[in-house]
C-alpha cells in the first residue's frame, strides 16, 4: 500500500474525507513517490495499491509518477482502489498508467443520473463518468465502479439507472453500498433534515456497515422496505 497525497477538494455531501484528511490536497514529489516504490522494488515487491483520497487530482503529478517508473525500468502492476474522479482522467494519462503497470482502478459512479449526481453535490455529470470508465478499459484497464443506494433526493425509480449502468458498461467489478450518513457531513445533516433515522443515531455506527442490507435511514421517496429490495 502506497500513499502519495491527502485531502480532496470537493464537496461530495456524503464522504467522510474533508474530517479525517481534510479538503486541502497535499502532494508528495513525483521523484520522492517512486523512489518508496524503487525501495521496495529491489526487496522484491512488485505490486503497490495507491490509497490516495485523489490521486489523480493534479494530473501532471500523476503522469510524472508513472513516467519515473517507466524511466527506471520498475516492471510493477499498481491499482488504484480507492477511486478516482472520472473528470480528472485523461486520455493522456490513462495511457502512462497503463504503460507504467496500472491494472485496476475504481471509479465512484455513486448515482446513476444527474439529478442525483447534483443533489449530492458530485460535481461531475453521468455522461462524463460512462465516458471515462469506457476510456479506461480502451486502454486496457479493469474498471471497478461503485454505487450508492439511498443518496439525496433518491427514489427507487432513480435507484433503477444505477442499475442500468451498472448492467451495461463494460465493468469488471461492481459494488453497491447502503448510504452511511457519517456524523459531521451534509448528508448526516440533510437526513436530519429530509428523512427519518431507523436506527439509533448515537450507536448506529457501532451496528452497520455499508455493505449490509441494513438501512440507517428512512425518506418520503424511498422507504426502507424499497431500500432493502433495490440493495437486494
Amino acid at each position: 500500500p502506497l500513499v502519495t497525497s491527502r485531502g480532496c477538494p470537493y464537496q461530495c455531501i456524503f464522504c467522510s474525507i474533508r474530517l479525517s484528511m481534510g479538503l486541502k490536497f497535499r502532494k508528495r514529489e513525483p521523484e520522492a513517490v517512486v523512489d518508496e516504490i524503487e525501495y521496495w522494488y529491489k526487496k522484491d515487491w512488485r505490486r503497490f495499491q495507491i490509497n490516495d483520497d485523489n490521486f489523480t487530482l493534479d494530473i501532471e503529478r500523476a503522469e510524472k509518477i508513472c513516467d519515473l517508473i517507466v524511466e527506471r525500468g520498475l516492471k510493477i502492476t499498481f491499482t488504484c482502489d480507492n477511486g478516482v474522479r472520472a473528470d480528472r482522467l485523461t486520455d493522456s494519462l490513462l495511457l502512462k498508467m497503463k504503460n507504467a503497470g496500472c491494472i485496476y482502478l475504481s471509479i465512484g459512479v455513486e448515482g446513476g443520473n444527474n439529478k442525483i449526481l447534483k443533489a449530492m453535490k458530485k460535481g461531475e455529470k453521468i455522461e462524463t463518468i460512462i465516458d471515462a470508465i469506457k476510456r479506461a478499459k480502451a486502454v486496457g484497464i479493469g474498471v471497478g465502479a461503485t454505487f450508492i443506494v439511498g443518496n439525496p433526493e433518491e427514489t427507487y425509480e432513480d435507484f433503477l439507472d444505477s442499475l442500468q449502468i451498472a448492467e451495461e458498461l463494460p465493468i469488471d467489478h461492481v459494488a453497491f453500498y447502503n448510504m452511511v450518513p457519517y456524523p459531521g457531513t451534509e448528508m448526516y445533516e440533510w437526513v436530519e433534515k429530509h428523512g427519518e433515522f431507523v436506527m439509533d443515531k448515537k450507536t448506529f455506527l457501532y451496528k452497520v456497515a455499508h455493505w449490509k442490507n441494513k438501512p440507517i435511514f428512512k425518506t418520503e421517496n424511498f422507504s426502507e422496505k424499497e431500500r432493502i429490495r433495490a440493495y437486494k
